[in-house]
């Protein structure tokens, strides 16, 4: 057999059993990366079922602080407009009480005036003082009213103000990862990788050999006339 032949059959037969062990080392290879990416997707699938329950924590919690800061400032702007007309209900009644006392002195003392003989300019004159008194406590009364309206409109606009500065306004985010590990296997070595090698060696060791050169003989004729 000629040895380049030969060295050409060994050289075939040592890249086929290296491309079964490349080959072998390839499916390991590709088993562990798709081991490994399987892996860390389902852990990031784990994180983000956690993160997103996580989340859905702190927003109820931050939903249950917010409603019981907005009960809070309810109850207490509730209890202020209610002490406000309790004590616009009590300035009303004493401003009846008033108005009775004031009816009934007036009424003393016109029956005095009639008993005495007292005639019509003192009579007006007492009338007179009863009004101006009358007015002197309306005025009073009006701007008493007008004070606690407006103390009781700056308490509870300190009542919201201090509820809203209470509650959590943050927006709570899940922290989510939203990425995905793609597996890409790697290729295993085809035959050609196992011929190409083989046949370059065999060409080179075909060009190394010494080649006899070519001669073509012509016939040439005999000293008898026949062509040799």
């Amino acid at each position: 057999m000629n040895p380049a032949t030969a060295k050409f059959g060994f050289d075939i037969l040592m890249g086929l059993g290296a491309r079964e062990v490349q080959k072998a080392q390839v499916r390991a290879t590709n088993t562990v990366n798709a081991a490994n990416v399987y892996a860390r997707n389902l852990m990031r699938s784990a994180n983000n079922e956690l993160a997103a329950k996580r989340g859905s924590l702190a927003r109820f919690t931050q939903s249950i602080n917010n409603n019981r800061t907005l009960d809070n400032m309810g109850s207490a702007f509730e209890a202020s407009a209610v002490n406000y007309r309790r004590q616009r209900d009590e300035r009303k009644r004493r401003s009846v009480e008033q108005d009775i006392q004031l009816a009934e002195q007036a009424g003393a003392q016109a029956a005095a005036a009639a008993a005495s003989g007292l005639v019509g300019g003192v009579v007006d004159a007492v009338a007179g003082t009863v009004a101006l008194r009358r007015s002197r406590i309306l005025q009073a009364e009006a701007q008493t009213d007008k004070a606690l309206a407006f103390d009781q409109g700056r308490q509870q606009a300190a009542i919201i103000r201090q509820g809203l500065s209470a509650m959590d306004m943050n927006t709570i985010v899940d922290d989510i990862d939203h990425s995905l590990d793609v597996f890409s296997a790697q290729a295993t070595p085809g035959f050609l990788g196992v011929l190409a090698p083989a046949v370059g060696n065999y060409m080179t060791n075909r060009t190394g050999r010494t080649r006899q050169p070519f001669r073509f003989n012509a016939p040439h004729p005999s000293s008898l006339g026949t062509i040799e």
